[in-house]
């Protein structure tokens, strides 16, 4: 499954301003040296900018901030309501970490941004997804799927994150749901994805994200077979630019890798239904 994203800066804009306000309200303390404050000077300056053209440099960075504001703004636009407190404890790690993806090693702030965000296209779908231990619990269908939800900073972490989903997982009394967050990991590093057309961004990243997979099918064979598992879901949201026009879009992609046990009934089906609210929160607002 895959999409492709677009959205006008100005209203981008509107909408992050009003997530972040939305933020404050419920309790989180945003700085002016937070990297979400960042993103929104960096945004107002491409607006207010006259020139026809800017530095690539700055074109680059503004591709990677566009992806974290999609993001926040999803996420606060699907809150639970009341916010309570696992959740709030997420959304006060947000201000953290680097304004670029790879200069953020540690990565906390991000693995709870994808964490939130997962929770919001759930909700955003109508399934009620609440945070907690594990990361996401959602109810479908009357019955309860558990998610741990791993963001890795680079490649070298994939391990470590995928070993620490399953470490969480075994502690239910059912199996559960990894979803591997691949951002970070099958894109270049401090690299835009470059397509010559719109069309042609979803078919590159499913090529990024296909071909990480198949690469690395031992992994998942030789490691989760004897654990609580019953899939993967590997997703990807990566900033392009386009070379017809030099637009900056999001290609995003999901591939499901579903253990043997667990392809038939109400866990497969639960499966599809996540991955199917995660690519309908792709489309336009």
């Amino acid at each position: 499954m895959r999409a492709d994203e677009h959205n006008p800066f100005s209203t981008q804009l509107t909408r992050y301003r009003a997530a972040l306000t939305r933020l404050t309200e419920v309790g989180v303390r945003i700085s002016s040296r937070s990297r979400l404050r960042a993103y929104e000077r960096r945004l107002l300056q491409s607006i207010e900018d006259p020139r026809a053209a800017v530095e690539m440099a700055f074109a680059i960075q503004l591709a990677f901030d566009l992806r974290e504001v999609d993001e926040i703004i999803e996420i606060v636009s699907n809150l639970p309501s009341p916010v309570d407190t696992a959740t709030l404890r997420l959304l006060q790690r947000l201000h953290g970490g680097e304004e670029h993806p790879d200069d953020d090693k540690a990565g906390h702030a991000r693995e709870s941004q994808y964490e939130l965000y997962l929770g919001s296209v759930l909700r955003r779908a109508g399934i009620n997804a609440k945070h907690g231990e594990p990361d996401l619990a959602a109810m479908w269908r009357e019955k309860v799927y558990h998610l741990e939800a791993k963001r890795p900073s680079s490649a070298d972490r994939v391990d470590d994150r995928l070993r620490s989903a399953v470490r969480q997982l075994r502690l239910l009394s059912e199996p559960g749901i990894v979803a591997l967050c691949l951002d970070q990991v099958v894109r270049p590093a401090n690299k835009l994805l470059l397509a010559p057309t719109l069309d042609a961004v979803a078919p590159e990243v499913n090529d990024l994200i296909t071909k990480y997979v198949a690469q690395n099918t031992s992994m998942w064979k030789r490691r989760l077979p004897a654990e609580p598992v019953d899939a993967i879901l590997f997703t990807a949201r990566v900033p392009a630019r386009l070379m017809s026009t030099g637009h900056l879009v999001l290609g995003s992609n999901l591939h499901i890798e579903v253990l043997a046990r667990a392809r038939t009934g109400t866990s497969a089906e639960f499966i599809q239904a996540a991955a199917a609210a995660y690519m309908a929160a792709q489309g336009p607002p």
